[in-house]
């Protein structure tokens, strides 16, 4: 029984890598997106808008994907337990948990006073829902992808105990 447990918690932990690398990929591309758009002098000594914009995205990638394992897994926690102790299986399910705990996250991180951002910073200006936006997508792509990847290898769905009939 505990080899089984071991195994499902290996399942469970690349699956928390791929929503992890998936909710990171989708989250940079409208913050990325903006930036770009906002600064196209850079974009001009960078040799053109794509290869500016494929520059953030992949550095904005990277970056955001280690921020976000280190910040979304207590969500992913809870998720996962209330998940397998109600029988919720479904990519819908880890869908919403992931849009919730992304939105939650980016106002944790965007908590810090508006000054502390840089000048001309508001709290609900364009520049915090476009992040806030991207944060959502991102953690709804990973929670959705999780919840395909659970399915399709039965992580927690098949009982870890044999059940044994006593003639």
């Amino acid at each position: 029984m505990q080899r089984r447990l071991y195994q499902e918690l290996l399942w469970v932990l690349l699956g928390y890598v791929i929503a992890v690398l998936i909710a990171a990929a989708v989250a940079v591309v409208p913050i990325a997106l903006k930036e770009a758009l906002s600064s196209p002098g850079m974009a001009a000594e960078q040799g053109g808008f794509l290869p500016y914009f494929f520059s953030l995205y992949f550095l904005g990638t990277i970056i955001a994907a280690m921020l976000m394992a280190i910040s979304a897994w207590p969500g992913f926690v809870i998720a996962l337990i209330v998940g397998v102790r109600r029988g919720y299986r479904s990519p819908k399910y880890f869908s919403g948990c992931g849009l919730a705990a992304a939105f939650l996250g980016a106002l944790v991180f965007r908590g810090v006073p508006p000054d502390a951002w840089g000048p001309g910073s508001a709290w609900f200006g364009t520049s915090y829902l476009i992040d806030i936006l991207g944060a959502c997508l991102g953690g709804a792509a990973g929670g959705f992808a999780y919840g395909l990847f659970a399915r399709r290898y039965q992580v927690f769905l098949r009982p870890l105990v044999k059940a044994e009939v006593f003639d």
